[in-house]
């Protein structure tokens, strides 16, 4: 449904027994048309599984809430293409202008925040 439809299917990830990124990866190889979105990059369990997964299919994207770790938003932004991660703040747990501050640690082009912040959630929900 969501193939012929054009929508993405949102995943969460991060804890868990059923939130593991990889066993996605059927699903993602299975549907190569259907966009899956990451949510939450993982969290603090699986954010370094979450990249790998982008890395390994070009149908699945990451959204950063919750994700926490320099490290992992680091080798996201140096593994993955930047039009397939997508902002996403811990609102209300946290005001979504801290979660956007934690990119000025990434030292992002301009054009990377643009996509970041809207041009990448445009595309994926054909808005643009």
């Amino acid at each position: 449904l969501a193939g012929e439809r054009g929508l993405p299917v949102n995943v969460y990830t991060g804890s868990g027994r059923r939130t593991v990124p990889h066993q996605w990866g059927w699903y993602a190889k299975r549907h190569p048309k259907v966009n899956f979105v990451m949510l939450h990059m993982g969290g603090v369990d699986f954010g370094y599984s979450c990249v790998d997964l982008a890395e390994a299919f070009p149908n699945v994207y990451l959204e950063t809430s919750d994700q926490i770790e320099l490290q992992v938003l680091r080798k996201a932004w140096e593994h993955v293409p930047s039009h397939r991660i997508l902002f996403g703040s811990k609102y209300p747990v946290l005001f979504t202008r801290c979660s956007a501050l934690t990119f000025d640690m990434l030292d992002l082009t301009p054009s990377q925040r643009d996509q970041l912040f809207f041009q990448n959630a445009q595309r994926l929900l054909g808005l643009s």
